[in-house]
């Protein structure tokens, strides 16, 4: 019989078996990454942040023509505006920045060979006329999940920590022209917020020494005349007001009369002029900060191409820019939570791994059918990724999630193959290798069906919701049509049975 002479060619299955997971280990290396595949909430959310000084109201004729472009595209149904913020909301958003919730039709509707990437590439194709707007698009729920993640709205954040703003300001703007020749880098924009005139009052700390001042007390002064304290109270029937002690409103906004502002007892007649340096100037609007230190921010999203090879070249690309003495760089965003599931996963493999072949020692209470099914478990995740990578998926952690349940079902069969040749051996029924594969043939097809009846829908569904799915049943589908096959042929050729317990090899 043809497969007893091949029982003669261990050694040619076993390379086999060594040749077809290396050729998919390197196939599947080809593979991009991401932390989680991104969700299809049936719209956009674009914000378009224009210049600080802008007027609101041409702010609102930009945003009106900018409505009026997208909905030019037949598959938008309906833009919803906003401009600035609410009263009572949390980000410091000025005028100068709006919101678009673009509406999409179903995809049913869409034109032929339409996608989501397309309908925004035709978005940004529309918006690009518009100079010193900077937009970013992405979509309601996943930009709120990037903006708790970091604190910026972008899919990858490039912090610069420090005290020296301009220093930290100056060194971003290299980053983000180092960052702006790395492929897939899209909507890249250094994050502050914009200039407003302020009015700065410098203490000179040796003026006040001189004539016997505190700096507690002149700061007490300015701190009444400019922003108010209470200093007595009104009774009007039942009702009872404080009242406000304050320099008028020309007074508090002209440097020249507030140097004439008297700091000292009235007997002494010691100005603020004589003991400070008062100007007018722009200053930031809001200074970020985060862990007690300030920080400048360049963010960008990721189009194109997986996360994680563009963050990695982006890594090398910034890592050549020099920075002052007190900077420090910090990278965040989805890739940071990318970077950590990964490192828990090294993790947890392993010892999914330790934990399955623990298991099957204590199943067949020897070493040898316990390697023997280990062999084929790397095929099977080498499978699995190959799959992803064929079907145009990127690795995430849904995939490796997939990976690892994978483990299970082809642990499965190979205890259903090796315990069936053990009872063939044990009855001596002619060869054990052949018997036994073919009493198992059954059941190993049985139970592989079921996962795969119940998992390829998920896999090829393209429905709203079911990117997180899609990739978890891609890697268990794909690695179970590899495995299962090649361990139905190869399984039998490797293993014997044990003498012991029905006949075989010791």
């Amino acid at each position: 019989m043809g497969l007893g002479r091949l029982l003669a060619l261990r050694r040619a299955a076993l390379g086999l078996l060594l040749a077809l997971t290396v050729g998919l280990g390197l196939y599947a290396r080809g593979i991009g990454s991401e932390f989680l595949p991104e969700l299809n909430e049936g719209g956009f959310y674009v914000t378009a942040v224009f210049p600080s000084t802008i007027a609101l109201d041409e702010t609102r004729r930009h945003v009106t023509e900018m409505r009026a472009a997208m909905l030019e595209l037949p598959e938008v149904t309906d833009v919803l505006t906003h401009i600035g913020r609410p009263e009572d909301a949390t980000q410091a958003e000025g005028p100068n920045n709006a919101e678009f919730f673009v509406n999409l039709a179903p995809e049913s509707a869409w034109r032929r060979g339409a996608s989501r990437r397309s309908l925004e590439a035709e978005l940004r194709a529309h918006l690009a006329d518009l100079p010193g707007v900077e937009l970013n698009f992405s979509q309601p729920i996943t930009d709120r999940v990037f903006e708790t993640i970091s604190g910026i709205i972008g899919q990858v954040v490039l912090k610069v920590r420090g005290q020296d703003l301009a220093a930290m300001t100056t060194a971003a703007d290299a980053l983000r022209e180092r960052l702006a020749a790395v492929p897939g880098v899209a909507d890249l924009a250094l994050y502050q917020a914009g200039s407003v005139p302020q009015l700065r009052i410098e203490l000179d700390r040796e003026a006040l020494a001189r004539r016997g001042l505190a700096v507690e007390d002149v700061q007490t002064t300015i701190r009444v005349a400019l922003g108010s304290a209470v200093a007595t109270e009104v009774w009007d029937g039942e009702r009872r007001h404080g009242v406000a002690l304050r320099l008028p409103d020309d007074v508090r906004a002209d440097p020249a009369a507030l140097r004439r502002l008297v700091v000292s007892e009235p007997d002494r007649g010691v100005t603020l002029g004589e003991v400070a340096t008062i100007s007018l100037g722009p200053g930031r609007a809001a200074i970020w900060r985060e862990d007690f230190t300030r920080f400048v921010a360049v963010k960008f999203n990721v189009r194109g191409r997986d996360l994680g090879s563009t963050v990695k070249e982006a890594q090398a690309a910034v890592g050549e820019v020099p920075l002052s003495e007190g900077l420090q760089l910090v990278w965040s965003g989805e890739f940071k939570n990318q970077d950590r599931a990964m490192r828990r996963l090294a993790l947890s493999f392993p010892a999914a791994l330790a934990a399955i072949l623990g298991i099957l020692f204590l199943n067949f209470g020897r070493l040898r059918p316990t390697l023997i099914i280990a062999a084929f478990l790397p095929l099977a995740c080498f499978g699995a990724v190959a799959g992803l990578r064929l079907a145009g998926e990127l690795f995430s952690v849904s995939s490796a999630v997939g990976c690892i349940a994978l483990l299970g079902q082809v642990v499965l069969s190979g205890v259903v193959l090796c315990g069936a040749i053990d009872r063939a051996a044990a009855e001596d029924r002619g060869s054990a290798a052949i018997e036994g594969p073919r009493a198992a043939l059954r059941p190993v097809l049985l139970t592989t069906a079921l996962a795969l009846l119940g998992l390829v829908p998920a896999a090829l569904s393209h429905a709203m919701g079911s990117e997180t799915q899609r990739p978890f049943a891609i890697a268990i589908v794909s690695g179970l049509l590899v495995a299962t096959p090649v361990m139905l042929v190869l399984l039998p050729l490797l293993y014997r049975g044990d003498s012991r317990r029905g006949g075989g090899e010791p």
